[in-house]
Order: structure tokens, then sequence, then C-alpha cells
């Protein structure tokens, strides 16, 4: 069973990778040509999920243990994809034809970990909303303890 401890670490070590990835951008951008439009999108998709950290991070307490298990393995999965994303921009930085490699496989697997984030993104939120609903029908009339709303 989890608990809500691992879910703070996942969302720490989620907000970890993104502010990584957030001080890099700028340092791959001004050195790989060409890739400032792809760099932008992503950038989107951090922010968005940062976001929805954020609000998991307030509601953490209220959250049933039944979607903890599901919450981790999102943190998870999404923190994989992010560390790629970082792994293969620390490489494409690091090479002598950054420019050409950037373009021949660079780009297109940024992509690839992008629509796989976009996923992750709308995973999140959605399992975010279904906690709420869950919260809200389960709560019971103070006056009648059936069902809310009575």
């Amino acid at each position: 069973m989890a608990e809500p401890f691992s879910i703070a670490v996942g969302v720490l070590s989620v907000l970890s990778t993104v502010t990584k990835l957030s001080i890099q951008f700028p340092q791959f951008v001004s050195a790989v040509r060409g890739a400032k439009d792809d760099i932008t999108g992503v950038r989107g998709e951090l922010e968005a999920i940062s976001v929805s950290l954020a609000k998991l991070k307030e509601s953490e307490r209220h959250i049933p243990e039944i979607f903890h298990k599901n919450i981790e393995e999102l943190l998870s999965g999404c923190n994989v994809v992010l560390e790629g994303i970082y792994n293969q921009l620390r490489v494409i930085q690091a090479s002598r034809a950054q420019s050409w490699r950037w373009t021949i496989t660079g780009r297109s697997e940024l992509v690839r970990r992008k629509s796989s984030l976009e996923g992750y993104k709308s995973a999140l939120s959605l399992l975010l909303l279904t906690c709420g609903l869950y919260i809200l029908l389960s709560r019971r009339c103070r006056r009648c303890s059936g069902p809310f709303p009575c």
C-alpha cells in the first residue's frame, strides 16, 4: 500500500528533474541552432506538468489510498521521460557536431518524448480530476448521513 510520503517523494523527484531541464534549456538553445522552437514546446509541457504537480502536492493529504499506486507509477514514468530528455540534450550538447546531430536524430527523438510528456500531463490532470470527484461523491450529508448531495 502506498503512503503519501512516497507521493511527496515522487513529486519532488519530478520537480527536481524539471528544474534541471529548465536550467539546461537556455544553454542548449544557445549552443544548438534551430532547437529553439522544439525546446519552447517542451518547456510549455513542463510548465503544465509543474502546475499539476503543485495541485497534487496541495491535495496530497486528501487523496484516497485507492489512487496512491497509480499516482506513484505516473510520477515514476513521467520522471523517466524527463530524465531521457535531459540526457539526450546533454549528449547532443557535448558532441562536436551539435547542429548536425540535432537535425539528424535529436529533433525526432525530442518530439517523441514530448508526445509522451503530453500523455503524462493529460493522465495526471485526469487523475487529479477523478480524485476530486471521488472525494466529492464519497462525502456524506450531515443531516441524513446519506450520500451527498441528498
